[in-house]
């Protein structure tokens, strides 16, 4: 039996279709015109994709998203196991931009994270791309992968 009482439930992940362009990240004077705030570090970052998503096509199109909310504290490693045993990859930093372009409301709710590509820096070794809203406003952070996931966290994911 768990710790707590009980075993924490995982919920149904929503879907959503997005038309994907890829390369937006590195574009920082449009990232700043989208969000209210921007981690000032995103004016260099360079994101390198991990495991499943080295060989995904970077062809702008459509592309379906599901949130996997394991609502629980969760590690990077027990998000990413998760996801792949659901039949999903994580998605990527140009994939969270897209979204949370035509989503913009989404993120106000909850943060939303994007595991499958890192950045790696001097100022943040290991870094994935977060949104948050927070008192109504915007953010596109960098957050360090070997952070504790709070039970908010939605992991973006695309079908496999």
């Amino acid at each position: 039996m768990d710790p707590e009482g009980a075993k924490a439930s995982v919920s149904q992940p929503d879907k959503f279709v997005v038309s994907v362009v890829y390369g937006k990240i590195n574009n920082y004077d449009e990232l700043k015109s989208s969000y209210e705030r921007v981690d000032e570090k995103l004016q260099s970052a360079q994101f390198e994709l991990i495991g499943p998503c080295k060989k995904i096509g970077r062809q702008a199109g459509k592309i379906e998203f599901r949130y996997v909310h394991l609502n629980k504290t969760v590690t990077t490693e027990e998000a990413l196991a998760e996801i792949k045993k659901r039949g999903f990859r994580p998605a990527i930093d140009d994939e969270l931009v897209s979204f949370t372009q035509q989503f913009p409301e989404e993120q106000k709710k909850f943060p939303i994270v994007a595991l499958g590509s890192i950045w790696k820096n001097g100022h943040c070794d290991n870094c994935v791309a977060h949104k948050h809203g927070k008192d109504g406003k915007r953010a596109f952070i960098l957050a360090r992968s070997d952070s504790v996931w709070l039970e908010s966290c939605r992991f973006l994911a695309v079908q496999r």
